[in-house]
């Protein structure tokens, strides 16, 4: 049965969903550039690693009054022809596959003045929520006017660099004259202070980042799901050859294995997260794990890489996700066309039945 890939986010407490290959970047709303002139769907711009970003509201786009923005709202960047255009939405959900069985193309929902159906492609039902499916292309109207803009604005950033010879500084608290009267007439100065921190990070090239300051974590998969665990508490990453069984154990203790003289028992923390157990193949993979009181491997599908990421990336654990799964998350944020979830190791380990006692 076919499926895709998709990136589920919420508006006014509704789904919508958008091809996961369509999604470039996702971060935490920062302070925008409100401009004159614009198309009428955008709200302003971002200067985004020494590039001008054009940033949609979904609401405006929608044709719904745009509301006020908040500090815990997320901008989803996604291109299309090669133009690239930031959206805010209220809440980044999870990346989630969808079977073309529950997606219905021509629906009937009775309710197209409230959710803009000319932008819905498609509609899913997955639980007891209904999904409803955009496209870039729909997105993006004007397209030849956005790309304009960007780079009338590309050739101001320029010049006034050429003038400044790249030794003077922005005032963070002038960037943007404008945005809070308009987007965020309430915020708090604490509120506005996020903004505005958030702005200076992404305007910074990836490369002048300070590894010191970033999160080094390493990237897996779990099933169909990408999971990272923090690097500072990774010993090393292997390949599995034998496991040795170890008898009434919960099916979680998979066994212990050898590594250069060393017993490391290995579990898998699939059940953590609702989801199927791990199964072992030949290509079978374990992330060794080393804190004060613990040694242990853990069994993944896939070993993806190691990433250094900035904290002001991460986003807090989404409240769609159940209770259950979310105590284990400390956070989420993009991979590629994916979102992973960086997984709290130490509330793992201390389920007592988590690993077995040496002493047994």
């Amino acid at each position: 049965m076919e499926s895709q890939s998709y990136l589920r986010f919420r508006l006014r407490d509704l789904d919508y969903a958008i091809e996961a290959a369509q999604v470039k970047e996702i971060f935490q709303l920062p302070e925008i550039n409100p401009i004159a002139d614009a198309p009428g769907d955008i709200i302003g711009i971002l200067n985004l690693r020494d590039k001008i970003l054009p940033i949609m509201h979904l609401d405006r786009r929608l044709g719904h009054p745009v509301q006020e923005c908040r500090a815990t709202d997320s901008v989803i960047v996604i291109e299309w022809e090669r133009i690239q255009i930031g959206i805010i939405v209220n809440e980044v959900l999870e990346v989630q596959v969808i079977e073309s069985s529950k997606i219905e193309t021509e629906p009937d929902y009775g309710r197209d003045n409230y959710i803009g159906s000319a932008l819905v492609m498609a509609v899913a039902k997955v639980a007891d929520r209904l999904i409803m499916i955009l496209q870039a292309e729909s997105l993006i109207r004007q397209a030849d006017e956005v790309a304009m803009m960007v780079w009338e604005e590309e050739s101001k950033v320029l010049e006034q660099a050429e003038v400044d010879e790249g030794d003077a500084e922005i005032d963070p608290g002038q960037l943007l004259t404008n945005f809070y009267d308009l987007y965020c007439p309430n915020a708090q100065e604490s509120e506005k202070k996020i903004f505005r921190k958030r702005a200076s990070e992404l305007r910074k090239p990836l490369e002048t980042f300070e590894v010191l300051n970033t999160m080094p974590l390493a990237i897996f998969s779990l099933g169909d799901e990408y999971f990272a665990f923090d690097l500072e508490v990774v010993k090393e990453f292997i390949d599995i050859d034998n496991i040795t069984p170890i008898p009434c154990c919960p099916e979680h203790i998979l066994g212990n294995i050898n590594l250069r003289g060393e017993i490391i028992t290995l579990i898998d923390v699939a059940k953590q997260f609702n989801l199927p157990q791990t199964k072992q193949t030949e290509n079978s993979q374990a992330i060794i794990i080393q804190t004060e009181d613990i040694s242990v491997g853990i069994l993944v599908d896939q070993i993806f890489d190691v990433i250094y990421l900035a904290p002001e990336l991460v986003s807090v654990a989404p409240s769609a996700i159940h209770p259950e799964r979310r105590q284990f998350i400390r956070g989420t944020a993009a991979y590629g066309e994916y979102m992973f979830s960086a997984i709290d190791l130490p509330k793992i380990f201390a389920q007592s039945n988590l690993v077995v006692d040496s002493a047994i």
